[in-house]
């Protein structure tokens, strides 16, 4: 069967539910390798959680969920129609170093785990910013601190 009203679509399964497999982002995949290295993710971060909903493929978007909801997801014979929070989804942007993106609805849940593209700063310098529109921002070094608002 074919979804009705899509001009075609994705086959549905017999009760209309699409049917998708939640499969982790290996920390050593490709994938795994380019996220830990642009956004600085450590071995702490939960790959093992970090979900990819697809049939077959990675996909456009990647969840996190809580450990009990991978296991969940990867029970067989379960059907899971969704898990987790959208943190990260596909940017086909030129020059940008990653092929994943934050989502917003995903950063703060992420941000406990991010050591890079992250900058810190205080309450009165973001308001400067915000007045400004533009900030010369002071480089910190190797480590990526900024220093600004310190």
């Amino acid at each position: 069967r074919r979804e009705a009203g899509r001009g075609g679509g994705a086959p549905l399964a017999g009760d209309g539910l699409r049917r998708l497999s939640f499969t982790p982002v290996g920390a050593e995949s490709a994938v795994g390798a380019q996220l830990r290295e642009f956004f600085g993710l450590g071995p702490h971060f939960p790959f093992a959680q970090l979900l990819s909903a697809s049939r077959g493929a990675l996909s456009r978007r990647l969840y996190l969920t809580s450990a009990g909801g991978a296991a969940a997801a990867a029970t067989p014979g379960l059907r899971v129609v969704a898990a987790g929070v959208k943190v990260l989804e596909c940017d086909s942007s030129l020059g940008v170093g990653c092929s994943y993106r934050l989502t917003q609805e995903g950063a703060l849940l992420m941000l406990p785990f991010l050591s890079r593209r992250v900058l810190r700063v205080s309450p009165a310098t973001l308001a400067a910013m915000l007045r400004a529109k533009t900030l010369s921002l002071p480089y910190g070094g190797a480590s990526g601190e900024t220093g600004v608002g310190a």
